[in-house]
Formats: C-alpha cells, structure tokens, sequence
C-alpha cells in the first residue's frame, strides 16, 4: 500500500497548537507516511490552494468541519479533530462531511458535548506525547514545590448595570405581558423602533447576566468531572428568551460584553457578520463552557492553599484574579521550562471539567516521570478518561472534592511512593501514548 500524505491544520497559531500538529506530523513519519503541518489556521479560499500544490490524501484539522466555499476535492478525505467543543458545535445548518471523512473528539465524543449526527466515523484521539520528552531527566539541584499548576484560568465574570439600558429592558418585558399593549400590531412595530434605537444589541440586562451566572453556578458543581454544556446551555437560553425576541443586527457601539477583561473571554465564542451573536447569546456560551473553567480552577487552587502555600501557578488569566496574583509566576513559552515545572512540582494539580483527564498537560507530565492529582469522574472509563489507560494509586493520585485534603496532605508526605507513581506512569505513556501511536491509530481508522 502506497503510504499516504497528511496535511495538518492548527486551530490557533500559538506553540501548544504547532506543537500539537507537528508532534503528530512526526508521528506519521516514524510510520512510513508523509506529512506536512502548517503553523497556522487558513481560510477556505487559501487551504484549497495549497491542497492543490502539497496534494494530501488526508486534510486534518482542529476544530473544523470539512470546509464547505470551496470544498476540497472529493478524492481529498477530511479529519475534523474537535479540542473544544462549543454549546454550538452541534447547530450547523449544512452538514460538509462525506462518508469516508472522521471526525474525532479530543475524549468521549458524547461526553465532550459532540452530539452532532454525522454521515462519517466519530472516534476519540487524545494528543499524544514526543519520545524525546520520556527522555527528559530531572535537574536534582531545582528547589521544589508542594503544588503547581500549569493552565489557563478565565477572566473573572463581573457585570455592571446600565440605568438606561436597565431600564428600557425592563419596560419592554412589562409590555410583554400586558396581552391588549404588547400584542397589538401597531405597538409592537414603535416598540421595535424605540428598541433600535435605545437598546444595545451588545448588552446583556444586568439582572439577566447576573440571573444566569447564578443559574449557571447552580447547575455545574466544581471537580466532578460531569459538565454537560448543553444541559446547561438550554437551562440557561430557556431563562433568558423574555430577553432574546429582539432582531440580530450591528450595534451602535461596544458595551461590557465586548469591552475588559470578560470582553476578551466572550471574543470566541462570536461571530462576524450577518449570523453573529447577540451578547445574550454570547454570554450563554460562555457561561456553560468557559466558567465551568473558572470555577474549577477557582476550587482547585482554593483547595489546594488550605493545605499548603508553597504553590505555583503557570498561565495566562492568574493576574486577574486578585486572590491568586501572589501565586502567579508567568506564562511558560517553550517546552523544556513547562517539563521542568512538571518535575519539580511534588504534586501537580489537574482537573477537566468533562472528566476527560488524557489531555496534554496530564501526558506530557507523567512522560518526564511527574505526579498528577486528578479529580475522580464518571466518565473516567471513556474513551479520553483516566481509567483507560491509568489506575489511581499506580499510575496516578485521585480526589475528590470531599477527599482532596487528607488526600493531598497523604502524598505530600510520602515521597518514595510518589516517585514510584511518576516512574509507573511514564512507562505506560511511553508503551501507549506516544504520536506515533496516534498516528497509527489514524492509519487504521481510516481503514475502516
């Protein structure tokens, strides 16, 4: 069989996504296929360009779907490999994938929130993990931590009232349920006028933001490894549809929800153009994926100080929390520095809020002989979960919100048993989680 030719497709053009796509570029090559990874996301227009020139049998990309204006020849099988998946991944009105097509998420498909149906193969890939990093030894003479934690944390979710904007809102509500005003025709047409005119489409009704937060933080419970954005997603749209029977459009200018610090935390989940979201719609994506996030890193660290203060934290988001801002020791650029956290750390922290633990930091930590803590979950037996590959007290420390303290505070002072975990758990990455082994899993999916 003639060995087949890969073009990998980053999700971001940052070093943890060209470090994913080369990592696993090389892996094709260790097993006779050819491979090249661009180091950034292309447009549709662009990709179909250099499909034409490199001629890939197989396109893969993070986070998309087979690109539809123009799509790639229908020789060309297409990879979507799903890292995050948003409340609306599953909305597409046009569904791109062919039969021969694989569309992977980075654990349980389900589990993950990838309930979409798909004409194509939906399987699970975690990210794997270079041989060069089992080879990484520990520098004996690096002063050491109780606990570090390397990851981003989001931005805290602070709303501000807006009197006029407040106000109007509620109005419009008021005529909502007055049936003789707010159902006749005639009103209803000055009242969309005056809503134009006098309402941001960008702003989210204070009592309505801060209503959803509260129903949010109802809904998810932090370090149990379960969150389902959809359940929440549709609690929370359900909660907010009094607010959302205005007409989508441009607004006139930039409100909380575009301005800051949680401006920068709703940036992704928008669009551009005719189909982008209101702020109403933006702040519901947010709160059922990204401040899960918040509130179990929130917890974690949390945990974790009322055991020891020797404590580190690695990555972007830390400073703009104020109770954490002591701990904060910048964000780590390059591979070699983050090993290193990774081996001088005694306890290396780590939750998902899926409870899908076999994720790169979790990997990449235990390669170079390190000891991960991860929160028990009931979704540790699916595919991207701790218990596939990895059993607690062998490979692994495991905790539950309820155990967390006598839990940490038992390790801590065990070092020998500690260093037997890490040393358990880099053999088994390297027997089983290394990209070449993606790579092959890839191979033989595609011939299904």
């Amino acid at each position: 069989m003639t060995a087949m030719r890969f073009l990998l497709v980053p999700n971001f053009a940052n070093p943890y996504d060209r470090r994913m796509v080369n990592g696993l570029a090389e892996g094709f090559r260790e097993i006779g296929c050819d491979a090249v990874a661009l180091g950034a996301p292309m447009p549709a227009e662009s990709l179909a360009t250099i499909v034409d020139r490199v001629r890939p049998d197989v396109v893969m990309q993070v986070n998309r779907f087979r690109p539809t204006d123009p799509t790639l020849p229908s020789s060309v099988r297409h990879i979507a490999w799903f890292q995050d998946v948003f409340p609306d991944t599953n909305i597409k009105d046009e569904r791109s994938e062919c039969a021969g097509d694989i569309v992977y998420a980075l654990g349980d498909a389900k589990a993950l929130g990838l309930k979409a149906e798909l004409p194509c193969f939906i399987g699970s890939l975690v990210t794997g993990v270079d041989q060069s990093t089992t080879e990484v030894k520990r520098k004996e003479w690096a002063p050491l931590m109780d606990f570090s934690l390397c990851g981003y944390i989001p931005a805290p979710f602070i709303f501000r009232p807006n009197v006029k904007s407040d106000l109007v809102w509620y109005l419009n509500d008021l005529f909502d349920r007055l049936p003789i005003v707010g159902g006749s025709w005639t009103f209803r047409r000055v009242r969309a006028r005056l809503l134009r005119r006098y309402i941001n489409i960008d702003y989210v009704p204070y009592a309505l933001a801060t209503s959803l937060q509260q129903l949010a933080t109802a809904l998810y419970r932090p370090l149990r490894g379960e969150l389902d954005i959809d359940l929440i997603a549709g609690a929370l749209r359900a909660a907010a549809q009094p607010y959302v029977k205005m007409r989508r459009g441009e607004s006139r200018s930039r409100h909380w929800s575009r301005r800051g610090r949680l401006g920068r935390v709703l940036a992704p989940y928008r669009t551009s153009g005719a189909d982008r979201r209101t702020a109403v719609d933006s702040l519901i994506n947010a709160l059922a994926r990204e401040y899960p996030r918040l509130l179990d890193r929130v917890a974690l660290v949390g945990a974790a100080l009322l055991v020891s203060r020797s404590l580190e934290l690695y990555g972007p988001g830390w400073d703009s929390h104020e109770t954490f801002r002591a701990y904060h020791k910048g964000v780590i650029e390059d591979q070699p520095s983050l090993l290193a956290i990774f081996q001088r750390s005694r306890i290396n922290l780590a939750n998902n809020t899926h409870g899908l633990g076999l994720h790169s930091r979790t990997l990449e930590c235990m390669a170079v002989g390190g000891f991960i803590f991860m929160h028990r979950s009931p979704h540790d037996e699916r595919p991207g979960g701790m218990l596939t590959s990895f059993e607690p007290g062998v490979h692994y420390g495991a905790y539950t919100p309820e155990t967390f303290h006598d839990e940490a505070l038992r390790w801590l002072s065990d070092e020998p048993r500690r260093t037997k975990v890490g040393a358990q758990g880099a053999a088994v990455i390297r027997e089983k989680h290394l990209w070449r082994h993606r790579a092959e899993q890839i191979v033989g999916d595609l011939k299904r």
